[in-house]
């Protein structure tokens, strides 16, 4: 061998050593986990049973997961050049950075849905202006109808006082309504701007009166029904908000013997003059009996009855429902060791015997109307809100239903040992899960919302007769024969409430923003709002099998 010659294999290894290693992107593995999402959310979706609302939170989290995996996967098992890694990465969150810079989380649907709006286009908040009127957004049409028309429709003479009308119960006699809404559609008679709040309309004569956060205030404000004009405004510094519970008050006020009683969202609970909302008393509600704001706010509307303004104080040491005198806001007693809910109490004759009964944090309890001695009290599930108004089925029996996949239960009130009663399940189902919409009852059935779409249940049974109509987390009111559905989108439904089946027999677009407000009915005038406008709608009554375009007494 010679000298120069390179020894045996040297070559060879020179050559392999300078040949660069092709090493491939793991792009199977990266579409591999990917993939995964997909049975997931096929379980999500298909297979699992869970709360509409629990669906949407589990689909997010399955795609902040992928997300999460496509980093992970970037920065340490693509075998990318190092380069491509952080340019892929920086790209990966500048995506994010943009949007979110571009865009906030203003509020969430019923069923925990995002609404974004552009960051840049300025807060919605309305100021915490004087008392001046609000321009309408549309005037009404035809105000000085017929007069005789008025004055002789028998459904024109009653007035919603009152958080879900006279009996608050969600229903209203008296009036007919037409039910072809393409022959006699509903007329729009104004629309004005309010502010947030989710709040119903209490009306009397020619006033509707509503609660509103302008700035940080809340106002309690009386509109005109003729045109929707201001007449007046009492304000008061309070705000509560939140991303998933929004902003401003929740409750509607109260209308007796010429005065208007409110709760605000931290717990203000204001006595106003009706004539011109001048103050008569207020009332710290949590400073006075020592409760606290819940998360989502106070949100149990005022009870007015013989003397008497009953309220949910949460207050601790027996102070959790208070009865306050009505002229001068004296404490008339106070009783209930439990935690506030987001209910409202209600007058019931039980057994003979007038009582209030409130769906509280832990359960729903019974107290003398005098005295407020607590006669009885059925525990609830705790974890979730409790919201729905009870139902008053018989004279010793109570319907009561909430969400977030609990149901709905029948309870029997007995006479017990001296003041004590007891309390029996009669029966329980979880097919109307009412999570804050108001169920209510026509006939032997009742008619809610579960979980966004409008269910009926046999009330002697719990059994279900039929569930149909998305509809979203809105509300509903029984007037006359037939149902209004107030959707969560902001449209307006008539039902016809039969337990063969749903029977929609007109549907009207008032309103494009997020609806979860209580509607009002006064004949022939339906107001409806949400946190950002207020609509008052004409609709069509029948009289003398004739179908009227009636105006309301007092708005000619």
């Amino acid at each position: 061998m010679s000298a120069e010659s390179p020894p045996i294999g040297t070559g060879d290894a020179a050559l392999v050593s300078s040949t660069p290693v092709v090493r491939f992107v793991r792009w199977r593995l990266y579409f591999g986990g990917v993939f995964l999402a997909v049975p997931a959310l096929i379980w999500i979706w298909f297979l699992h049973e869970a709360q509409r609302q629990d669906r949407h939170i589990q689909t997010f989290v399955v795609f902040v997961l992928v997300y999460l995996w496509s980093v992970l996967w970037t920065l340490l098992l693509s075998r990318l050049d190092w380069r491509k890694r952080l340019a892929c990465l920086g790209v990966m969150i500048g995506c994010v950075a943009v949007f979110f810079g571009g865009f906030r989380l203003r509020e969430v649907t019923g069923d925990f849905l995002p609404i974004f709006e552009f960051r840049f286009s300025g807060a919605r908040r309305l100021k915490a202006d004087s008392n001046r009127s609000l321009p309408a957004i549309a005037s009404r049409q035809d105000a000085g109808r017929d007069a005789d028309a008025a004055a002789n429709n028998p459904g024109a003479q009653g007035d919603f006082p009152q958080f879900l009308g006279p009996n608050r119960d969600g229903t209203t006699g008296g009036t007919l309504l037409e039910r072809d809404w393409v022959a006699h559609p509903p007329r729009e008679r104004w629309r004005i701007q309010v502010g947030s709040a989710w709040s119903g309309f209490a009306v009397t004569k020619d006033r509707a009166i509503t609660l509103e956060q302008r700035g940080g205030d809340e106002w309690v404000r009386c509109y005109s029904l003729v045109d929707g004009s201001l007449i007046w405004g009492h304000s008061y510094p309070a705000s509560h908000a939140s991303v998933l519970g929004g902003e401003g008050p929740r409750t509607t006020p109260s209308i007796k013997d010429g005065l208007v009683y409110s709760v605000g969202a931290t717990g203000i609970l204001s006595c106003v003059r009706l004539d011109n909302g001048a103050l008569v008393w207020t009332k710290d509600l949590l400073h006075e009996f020592g409760g606290g704001v819940p998360s989502w706010g106070m949100s149990g509307s005022p009870l007015v009855v013989d003397g008497a303004v009953i309220v949910c104080a949460g207050g601790t040491g027996g102070k959790a429902t208070v009865a306050l005198g009505s002229r001068l806001g004296e404490t008339l007693w106070a009783s209930g060791d439990y935690g506030i809910g987001y209910s409202s109490p209600m007058q019931a004759l039980l057994l003979g015997e007038a009582q209030v009964v409130v769906f509280h944090a832990s359960g729903i309890a019974g107290h003398d109307l005098v005295g407020g001695q607590q006669r009885w009290n059925h525990p609830w599930p705790t974890g979730h809100p409790h919201v729905a108004m009870p139902l008053l089925i018989s004279t010793n029996r109570l319907m009561v239903s909430s969400g977030y996949g609990y149901g709905t239960e029948l309870i029997e009130v007995s006479s017990g040992e001296g003041k004590a009663q007891s309390v029996e399940r009669v029966w329980k189902s979880n097919r109307l899960k009412a999570k804050f919409a108001n169920p209510v009852r026509k006939g032997n059935n009742v008619y809610g919302l579960d979980d966004g779409i409008l269910a009926c249940l046999d009330l002697n049974s719990g059994e279900l007769r039929w569930k149909d109509g998305r509809y979203g987390h809105g509300q509903t009111l029984l007037v006359g024969e037939v149902l209004l559905v107030m959707a969560e989108s902001g449209d307006l439904l008539l039902v016809d409430p039969v337990p063969e089946g749903l029977r929609e027999l007109g549907r009207v677009p008032v309103m494009k923003q997020k609806t979860w407000n209580p509607p009002a009915f006064a004949s022939p005038l339906a107001l409806v709002r949400n946190h950002r406008e207020a609509v008052c709608l004409e609709l069509a009554v029948v009289r003398n099998g004739k179908p009227q375009k009636a105006v309301r007494k007092g708005t000619e």
